[in-house]
């Protein structure tokens, strides 16, 4: 009897132990989902800062060595095919259109008046009054059927609150209708049709709306990401160099550039990918000269771009060694140390740039 007692003693002490690892690691997956939501709603807060469809590039080696400087720096440039928050627009609508009415506190002209409407409308939905500020949007339509601020306000909201994608997608669809290259109506109009109908629709409607308008970097980047996404990185070149090229001539900056060298690197063809970085670094020396030359610079939009410069010289070290292992010329070895070698001083000491370091020794032996 002793024995037994002993023995369901020891089964009730292993059970109580099984209990508290149970919460403890239900305590960490709740953490874990917590910190990936806040990525969530910071990738789309970036997402809005850009405006533009540009295709998604994985992380490359630096980013899986280090989460030093180098490695943040080095991050996806572009946002993805997903669907927007209602919130977040409604803060950022809010917030631009504070800006613009503290410039012209009476909006005198037509369209400033059914803005106004549009957004006040916007606002009520957040508030929990879907119903009167759908009411409400829908009003401003029948008086402005082109109003894009009530259209995309509808279509989130049938897309986040009213679970409807198909009606979404008629108001995105009047978004495409109105400006064939809005960034925001061709992100959110990608996502529903893939929802609805899956990525081979995506590609073959974004490829239709690229043939009538050749000359959009915005959809020649779109339709790059969704043919990225399908697993066609090659057939994606094409439309990443137009991407480039009309971005350059238009002043844009470039994320289009370094998404082309970072294709061009998975699909090996190395030496147009040290073209295209090294085209990206010049333009990215130029822009930074440019603010610091600029009087009364933010520090942040500075410091910014000279991360963005280092990170583009840690790519093309990156395509220098690639190149070499492929052809075994060590020019590429020495044009990478070169590079490494002259990293400006507050970079020396991280580890991620110590990481690629180690590697361009050990490769270029």
């Amino acid at each position: 009897m002793k024995k037994t007692s002993i023995i369901l003693g020891i089964i009730l002490c292993i059970i109580f132990i099984g209990i508290i690892l149970y919460k403890i690691n239900n305590k960490d997956s709740k953490n874990i989902t917590d910190e990936s939501n806040d990525v969530i709603q910071e990738s789309e807060h970036e997402s809005d800062a850009r405006a533009v469809a540009t295709p998604t590039i994985e992380e490359n080696k630096l980013n899986q060595t280090s989460n030093s400087v180098s490695a943040k720096v080095n991050k996806t440039l572009s946002n993805n095919i997903s669907k927007k928050s209602f919130q977040n627009f409604q803060n950022n609508l809010i917030k631009s259109n504070s800006k613009n009415m503290d410039a012209s506190s009476s909006p005198s002209d037509q369209n400033s008046i059914y803005n106004q409407m549009a957004v006040n409308a916007i606002k009520l939905i957040g508030e929990g009054k879907k119903e009167q500020g759908v009411n409400e949007l829908n009003e401003v339509l029948k008086k402005d059927p082109k109003n894009e601020i009530a259209l995309e306000g509808l279509g989130l909201y049938y897309l986040e609150e009213g679970k409807n994608l198909d009606k979404a997608l008629d108001y995105f669809q009047k978004m495409i209708e109105i400006n064939p290259t809005n960034p925001i109506a061709i992100s959110e109009i990608a996502y529903v049709i893939e929802e609805l109908q899956g990525i081979e629709r995506v590609e073959s409607y974004l490829k239709d709306l690229y043939d009538k308008n050749s000359n959009s970097p915005i959809l020649a980047s779109a339709l790059a990401q969704t043919l990225i996404r399908a697993g066609k990185t090659e057939d994606a070149i094409a439309y990443l160099e137009v991407a480039a090229r009309e971005n350059k001539k238009i002043g844009e900056p470039n994320y289009a550039l370094e998404e082309l060298a970072f294709s061009q690197m998975e699909v090996e063809r190395t030496q147009d990918a040290i073209k295209s970085y090294k085209t990206l670094l010049t333009s990215k020396q130029v822009e930074c000269d440019k603010l610091n030359a600029t009087q009364n610079i933010k520090r942040e939009k500075l410091d910014n771009c000279t991360e963005e410069l280092f990170s583009a010289k840690i790519n093309l070290v990156q395509a220098y060694i690639q190149a070499y292992l492929k052809d075994k010329d060590r020019n590429n070895c020495d044009e990478a140390n070169n590079i490494l070698r002259n990293v400006e001083n507050k970079y020396k000491d991280d580890p991620g740039l110590k990481n690629i370091f180690k590697e361009l020794m050990e490769k270029c032996q």
